[in-house]
């Protein structure tokens, strides 16, 4: 994410912050392999379509389409390569985006699942849209539909109530 221009911004904190938290491909297996010997499923976000190979060699159970990326129609056709269950969040996506999108795996006959994902960080209590949740669900009635959340990590309230609403995968940053 951080543009070649920007490598040695230091007037940018983003740019330290994204530096920072940079793993070698070691260092990123290690942590892979340690999770999966925990006995828990991993997951990895490609942002690109190299990343999808790499997720690919190091054998991880689902690879995470970031809202970001939901509509990145050229990652998307390489991720639909491999059998790897996909979760796909929809920050930001109207429902005719997220239609394509699912009817996009679904002619690829990939198994997925759909995220609600509101992309405030952190995200109020009144940005929420829990009724998205039900809707998703009705709608898509065959897919497993989630949520992906970004509210203060205190409050465990919305993740009670998108349960209520028909969530039955749950991401919290």
């Amino acid at each position: 994410f951080v543009h070649k221009n920007e490598i040695n911004n230091k007037d940018n904190k983003y740019v330290s912050r994204f530096l920072s938290t940079e793993l070698s491909i070691e260092k990123f297996k290690y942590l892979k392999d340690y999770i999966k010997k925990k006995g828990l499923l991993t997951s990895c976000t490609p942002f690109d379509e190299n990343s999808v190979k790499l997720i690919e060699d190091m054998k991880f159970d689902i690879l995470k389409i970031a809202s970001v990326s939901s509509n990145d129609w050229s990652l998307l056709e390489r991720a639909a390569k491999n059998n790897i269950p996909k979760i796909i969040s929809t920050g930001g996506r109207t429902i005719d985006e997220i239609d394509k999108i699912v009817s996009f795996f679904d002619h690829k006959k990939q198994i997925f699942a759909i995220m609600h994902c509101i992309s405030i960080y952190p995200s109020p209590d009144e940005t929420l849209q829990l009724n998205v949740i039900s809707n998703l669900v009705k709608r898509y009635p065959n897919i497993k539909i989630g949520w992906s959340t970004h509210e203060d990590p205190e409050n465990m309230l919305p993740a009670t109530l998108a349960y209520a609403k028909g969530a039955s995968i749950f991401e919290k940053h």
